[in-house]
């Protein structure tokens, strides 16, 4: 895909929990942006809370046992190495 067609699809916590949490609705859809996302295909882009309600989210897994602990630090690592564009107030100010 040429950098003119690029998709941009913006991301929240909601979705990348999904990635890591095979319990939750829609996580196949959900798995195949990230593999778009790591095939080029797209752009990932992520509100400004988007890393502290990551946080929240995975510890909500933990605690309702969907994954273990050991699984929730990966999955937050993980997201942490991913290169997202992370729009804060500033940036959306015309």
């Amino acid at each position: 895909m040429s950098k003119q067609q690029e998709k941009i699809i913006v991301v929240d916590a909601s979705i990348a929990i999904k990635w890591f949490n095979p319990s939750e609705e829609l996580s196949s859809i959900a798995g195949k942006m990230l593999q778009d996302y790591f095939d080029r295909n797209i752009k990932l882009v992520a509100p400004e809370f988007f890393y502290y309600e990551i946080a929240s989210g995975i510890s909500k897994a933990i605690a309702r046992n969907y994954i273990t602990a050991t699984e929730g630090q990966k999955a937050i690592d993980y997201i942490l190495r991913l290169v997202l564009i992370v729009l804060t107030k500033q940036k959306l100010s015309l």
